[in-house]
């Protein structure tokens, strides 16, 4: 990195010599910023780019004391002098023939420049009186890292240009990339739709000027996600169909939306979840002939508004060697290097610094050490350009404007879940007294329907029911135990206070399992047998006014704010009740209101009241009342088998602390569920938008955008899926352990060649011998090993080339090899334990992604796109957005 010194000027010496300098201070202030250099005058002066520049030029002709002042001159010059030989200096500073870039250059009188180049006395810039002038003329001074001489080096061919070379990272270790990262997310979008097609639906807005998009987004079925939520009982949660179907889909993990999404609204409105958004513009880079694809690699800068025309937080983030694991889940080498309070400069330097592969946001240009594993990856395939050794130019590729709109799903609060098992099960009681009062006025065939679910109810009650579902499960893990009623309920769920958790071994955790399955199994029986006698143990058989509760709930929420955000039927039915108790002219006025109330929401067309009849006389607003009643046991069929569901993630509570210790129920930012719409353009239309005309205030110009998606995705906080692989991970490294200790015995058995039994390595040597054979021979081996491990009655399955692939060379020790042979199964038993705990939060989240895609597919047909699909990608946002450039899209 050199600096030519030179007298005249040599930089762009066409505009110099024209009578106004001001187009050459441009140029020259134009290329200080395109070479990231920093042109230090005076403490607090310094000029980076033109208009800094200008603005000194500005200051030398009107305020000449003060900035005098300012450069603290020596007596030995004049401030005309200085700012003669400072022209000179910042035009030898640009020239070709000098190829110094990023950095910070001090030019001040007194300083080591200065004084080398004359700038501290009324000598003129680089005579033969001044020091470098002295010297030889190939002399070479180095100068803050820069190597200053009066003898041109050869031209630079990358001068000018951003690169990353051999020397860029030569003080900095070697990278390590954390392959066990995992990003726990699950992902579907849009697809059977062009790109632009689909961007054009989206931006479409409706009468309120809301963007499909932007109604799109709202996660209503997520809304069942209320078990244990501040404020939220069971008649405040939704206990539609779409509801009670989202919960039943995952027994086992009960997730709430965050506290504060879910919030009582504005009187006289409903509840629905809000959403934050984040507004982020990406920027992947890649080389001409994309060598970060093909080693499997992706390079973003990242600027993330804060407001619509405000950044603050700006990242270069790399990501490398995707795999998809034994989960469907992508495993990768992913890390973010962050600057959340970036200041404007470093808001601007964002894609010099990525191309570069250094920041200086800590004051000084520091290498990014993740940028550094990208370049040591591939440099082998770089080339060598001019003195410069495996040259890396990245390139802006394409740019992503995303808009996510997003909240938090947690795992319910164990107190929650308790309070709603209770709550749940305990309708039963209800249920039981309609039941029994209805055996006094049933005949015939009624009267034997009623009294089975009688007997059935109190069967559930008193336990009995479940001793019996769960005894061939019980017998089958203990033959001694006597089930009954009273012993089944040292295993029925725990309903204590959160600090006092059972402690519990494999048996006990079994036990509890069969008698969970079995509470579950029986209360949801019990619902389809309700289902049945529902309209006998409600006195609902006529018909006649069986399509009225709903317009009720309605006609009372319109008159009561107090229960907008009801969604039983329990408080309408204590409404309809009071409403009856009253005088034959009040009941009179309430009826001709509720008429009144429904001919009007007919009239207006509100859905749902198409079919709306009036009820004639006050005998059919009484016979209102049994179609309620039916209705709030109708819900109750759904809050049982709710309450059966729960027994089993009460269960599933103390296996996740069973089988993975270090693991905890996470009720705080657990999963994030993010609906994002991105729109792609290529490098050359994002630069021919107008840099104010660029943030999110401002729609992309439509013609400027080649392709749009539209995917949702859930993902587990970076961090807390750690217990759970950290947990596997030992489990695996157990089982190799243990599979390594018996090779090691198998090898001294047989006698197997070069095993010096005092030397670990040739253990592994010969391991690695054995499975390098291939084919016949190592099947044979195969063969022998497993026999021996049968009769040394392992508790390990025949082992295949594959799982002694899993072994490592370390661990073959003679400690290992010494290690008793393990005959019981446990390790894999919690392994397939600690699997099954994982598995379920994967399994909650596909739940929640595909609770999306009935909605949006009709919302989308609605807009004209026919018919589309919603599939799981693995493939990222950056990775489809380079591949289309790659493949000329655009």
């Amino acid at each position: 990195m050199g600096l030519h010194i030179e007298r005249s000027i040599q930089f762009r010496a066409d505009l110099y010599q024209s009578s106004s300098k001001t187009a050459w201070f441009a140029e020259v202030g134009n290329e200080l910023e395109k070479r990231k250099l920093s042109i230090t005058v005076a403490p607090g002066v310094v000029i980076k780019n033109a208009a800094d520049l200008q603005a000194f030029m500005k200051r030398y002709a009107s305020d000449t004391a003060g900035l005098q002042a300012s450069i603290a001159l020596p007596a030995g010059t004049t401030l005309a002098n200085y700012v003669h030989d400072l022209v000179q200096a910042l035009d030898d500073t640009v020239k070709p023939t000098s190829t110094v870039t990023d950095a910070m250059i001090d030019l001040a009188p007194s300083s080591e420049f200065g004084k080398l180049l004359g700038l501290d006395s009324n000598l003129r810039y680089g005579s033969a009186a001044t020091a470098i002038g002295k010297a030889k003329v190939d002399a070479v001074f180095t100068v803050g890292g820069v190597d200053v001489s009066r003898t041109p080096g050869a031209v630079d061919p990358l001068a000018g240009t951003l690169y990353i070379d051999s020397q860029t990272f030569a003080s900095m270790p070697a990278y390590g990339w954390d392959r066990t990262g995992v990003e726990l997310e699950q992902v579907s979008g849009v697809t059977g739709v062009d790109g632009k097609a689909l961007d054009a639906a989206l931006r479409t807005k409706n009468a309120a000027g809301r963007t499909l998009y932007q109604r799109l987004r709202k996660p209503e079925n997520s809304e069942a996600y209320t078990v244990g939520y501040s404020g939220v009982g069971l008649d405040d949660m939704r206990w539609d169909a779409d509801a009670h179907r989202q919960r039943e889909a995952n027994k086992f993990v009960s997730l709430t939306v965050e506290s504060g999404r879910y919030e009582a609204p504005a009187a006289g409105q409903p509840r629905e979840i809000s959403l934050g958004t984040d507004k982020m513009d990406d920027t992947y880079y890649d080389t001409n002939d994309f060598s970060l694809m093909k080693a499997d690699f992706e390079v973003r800068g990242r600027a993330r508004w804060d407001t619509d025309t405000q950044i603050r937080r700006i990242l270069v983030g790399v990501k490398s060697n995707t795999t998809i694991d034994e989960f469907g889940l992508k495993r990768c080498g992913k890390v973010d290097v962050r600057n959340d309070s970036a200041t404007p400069e470093e808001i601007a330097s964002l894609d010099h610094d990525v191309r570069t592969g250094a920041t200086t946001w800590n004051g000084s240009t520091q290498p990014l050490g993740p940028m550094k594993g990208v370049y040591d990856a591939v440099k082998g395939s770089l080339p060598d350009i001019g003195t410069h050794q495996a040259v890396m130019q990245l390139e802006p590729k394409v740019h992503l404007r995303s808009v996510r709109s997003r909240y938090h799903l947690n795992e319910t609060s164990l107190q929650g879940m308790q309070s709603f098992y209770t709550a749940t099960t305990g309708k039963l009681d209800s249920v039981l007294a309609l039941a029994t009062a209805a055996q006094g006025t049933a005949t015939g065939a009624d009267h034997a329907t009623v009294g089975g679910l009688v007997a059935r109810a109190t069967a559930l009650k008193d336990g009995s029911a479940i001793a019996s579902l769960a005894e061939a499960k019980l017998k089958a893990i203990d033959p001694s135990m006597v089930v009954t009623a009273d012993s089944v309920k040292a295993f029925m769920p725990d309903t204590a206070v959160s600090w006092n958790r059972p402690t519990n071994d494999a048996t006990s955790l079994a036990k509890k399992q069969a008698v969970a399955e079995a509470i579950d199994a029986a209360y949801h029986q019990f619902s389809k047998d309700l289902d049945g006698a529902r309209r006998l143990i409600t006195g609902s058989q006529d018909r006649t006014f069986e399509n009225h509760p709903p317009y009720y709930m309605a006609f009372v929420k319109a008159t009561d704010a107090t229960l907008v955000s009801k969604n039983t039927y329990d408080p309408f039915l204590a409404s309809l009740d009071a409403t009856l108790a009253l005088p034959a002219a009040e009941q009179q006025t309430a009826l001709t209101a509720f008429n009144d109330f429904g001919a009007k929401q007919k009239a207006d067309g509100v859905k749902g009241f198409k079919d709306f009849t009036p009820i004639a006389d006050l005998a059919g607003f009484k016979a209102l009342r049994a179609q309620v009643l039916n209705e709030v046991v109708r819900v109750n069929q759904r809050e049982l088998e709710a309450g059966g569901s729960m027994a089993q993630a009460l269960w599933f509570d103390q296996a996740r602390a069973f089988y993975v210790p270090s693991s905890n129920r996470n009720t705080g930012n657990f999963i994030i569920d993010t609906m994002d719409m991105t729109e792609y353009v290529n490098d050359a239309d994002w630069n021919a938008i107008a840099k104010d005309q660029r943030t999110p205030a401002n729609e992309l110009p439509a013609d400027k955008v080649f392709h749009a998606s539209l995917v949702n995705e859930t993902q587990i906080e970076l961090g807390l899926e750690q217990p759970y692989l950290k947990r596997l991970t030992e489990l695996e490294t157990s089982i190799n352990s243990d599979r390594a200790s018996l090779v090691m015995k198998f090898f001294d058995a047989s006698g197997a060649a070069g095993i010096d039994q005092t030397r670990p390595e040739t253990y592994a040597a010969a391991f690695k011998a054995m499975l390098g054979q291939g084919g016949a021979a190592l099947d044979a081996d195969l063969g022998r090993l497993n026999g021996f491990l049968k009769a040394q009655g392992s508790a390990l399955q025949p082992v295949t080339a594959k799982d002694l692939g899993l072994v490592q060379p370390e661990q073959f020790t003679l400690a290992v090899r010494d290690t008793a042979v393990r005959t019981a199964p446990t390790t894999e038993t919690t392994l397939d334990g600690a699997k099954f705990i994982f598995q379920q939060y994967i399994e909650v989240q596909k739940t929640v992604v595909a609770s999306k895609q009935d909605r949006v597919g009709k919302a989308l047909k609605d807009a004209g796109l026919g018919k589309t699909g919603w599939k799981q990608t693995e493939t990222g946002k950056g990775n489809i957005g380079l591949k289309l450039i790659k493949d000329g899209v655009p």
